[in-house]
């Protein structure tokens, strides 16, 4: 049988005899932690045979570093990414209450990416084991939280199809706390805010350049990265309304003690006729911004009154109108005279008055 010796490191730890099939056992070899070099030497009579061998102790379970997710952290779910190093070629397992999430390899250099699927939404602690080739286990642990839904997003102001009476204004409303707010006109960000504990959130003032309509965006981000954003169009007027006389031309006198009036301005805008401060008419612009005001009570002679259109921003313009009452030709026709001589009065001709009359 042959005499067997075993080396650690050159020198000799242990020696004995191989049984009848060539087998041998060595029970308490001690080796170093680290890289061993062990050297099997067998003798049988002039007969030696050597066999080196590398042998790797490792008695300490591997370290675990977490690059993302943070201890805290608010992570956009159900699917986590959890990132980080550890001893090169370990297996890596993330725990998620207890329950595995997912599993992967380090590569050479240790580092390790994989993607935790299904996770609750709230509070959950997430558990990073890596078990290494000598079946040594290291872990480490975080707290998160998991938003699997996007932001609420409340719009106060403004309304839906609000009339902006003014070149600015504040965009106020409710959100998640914490969310990040971003208000964009025309697709352009004019500014943002982050929303308080009780959600409430106030950008501005946001300003406007020109009349019209204008689309305001609301975004809401929350720290998870969900986003919600709310769209609504207004229409911005802050000039007043014009005011221009068609009808009478200027000059032109009425015949009866009604008389009618066509104002040009905004489209529905409300027009409004004052004889002082008593309101005696009013109407409402159509489409093309034409109001008609009729059945106006007249005194012979000169009418002074004032239109006051005022358009939906609540703007309102003044004009001075005065309106002519002239009742000669109902008086000459309830006298008698002939057609010919009140059109003559009315043409205001000296030389048919005369012709008429000699």
């Amino acid at each position: 049988r042959a005499l067997v010796l075993v080396a650690v490191e050159g020198k000799v730890v242990a020696q004995g005899q191989a049984d009848e099939q060539g087998r041998y056992l060595f029970p308490r070899i001690l080796l170093r932690e680290g890289e061993n070099t062990l050297e099997v030497v067998a003798k049988k009579g002039r007969l030696t045979t050597r066999r080196v061998l590398k042998v790797v102790v490792d008695t300490h379970p591997p370290e675990v570093e977490l690059l993302r997710p943070s201890d805290g952290a608010v992570l956009k779910g159900p699917d986590v990414v959890v990132e980080g190093r550890t001893e090169p070629g370990s297996e890596v397992t993330v725990l998620v209450e207890g329950k595995p999430a997912g599993s992967t390899s380090a590569d050479l250099k240790g580092h390790f990416r994989l993607v935790a699927k299904g996770i609750e939404p709230g509070r959950r602690t997430l558990r990073v084991v890596a078990r290494d080739r000598a079946g040594n286990s290291g872990f480490t642990e975080v707290r998160v939280t998991v938003d699997t839904a996007p932001p609420s997003l409340d719009i106060l102001s403004p309304r839906v199809g609000e009339v902006i009476p003014k070149k600015s204004l504040y965009v106020r409303g409710f959100t998640e706390p914490g969310a990040t707010v971003i208000v964009r006109v025309g697709g352009v960000e004019v500014g943002r805010d982050v929303a308080r504990k009780d959600g409430a959130f106030k950008v501005g003032p946001v300003i406007f350049e020109a009349e019209g309509r204008a689309l305001i965006s609301v975004t809401a981000r929350d720290r998870a990265g969900w986003t919600r954003t709310v769209e609504r169009f207004v229409e911005v007027d802050f000039t007043p309304p014009p005011i221009e006389v068609r009808f009478p031309p200027p000059g032109e006198a009425f015949k009866g003690p009604r008389g009618e009036l066509v104002v040009l301005t905004e489209p529905a805008a409300r027009v409004r006729l004052r004889r002082g401060k008593r309101v005696v008419a009013e109407a409402l612009a159509d489409e093309r911004g034409l109001a008609v005001i009729s059945g106006i009570p007249l005194l012979p002679g000169s009418n002074k009154f004032t239109i006051e259109a005022s358009d939906r921003a609540g703007h309102t313009r003044q004009r001075e109108v005065v309106l002519l009452y002239d009742r000669t030709e109902g008086q000459l026709r309830r006298l008698g005279y002939p057609e010919r001589i009140i059109k003559a009065v009315e043409e205001g001709s000296k030389v048919s008055l005369e012709a008429e009359f000699k």
